[in-house]
């Protein structure tokens, strides 16, 4: 938003010199520079401040696109481990619930060994 906001703000013509009153060397922009020169027969120096006007839009531009891709990049990779830890996740609760059923088992052989002992000593 704030490189959009700028990008308006540099181009901004009707509103600047119709609140501002176009006061000379106080309330100056670009585009009313640009009409300055432009009424004084200045021409090559219109241009000339016509282009660095582009040039600033354009590099405006490229980087709001950068910004832009940066953060789709970033969105994906945060997507990507997102997915990861939710396998691992999947995974960690499975090893658990084997864990648990290998416990399971083993406290019944135990209690199995525990009784059949317990038969022995009775019937000696």
């Amino acid at each position: 938003g704030l490189i959009l906001c700028n990008a308006r703000a540099m181009g901004e013509f009707g509103a600047v010199s119709v609140v501002s009153g176009k006061i000379r060397e106080q309330t100056n922009t670009m585009p009313l520079h640009i009409e300055i020169l432009y009424n004084e027969y200045q021409f090559a120096a219109a241009f000339a401040v016509s282009s660095l006007l582009a040039l600033l839009a354009l590099l405006t531009l490229v980087l709001k696109s950068s910004l832009e891709w940066r953060a789709a990049r970033d969105l994906a990779e945060a997507a990507k481990v997102r997915r990861s830890l939710a396998s691992s996740s999947t995974l960690l609760r499975q090893a658990l619930d084997d864990a648990l059923a290998v416990a399971t088992d083993l406290e019944q052989k135990t209690q199995a060994v525990a009784d059949k002992t317990q038969s022995v000593k009775d019937s000696i």
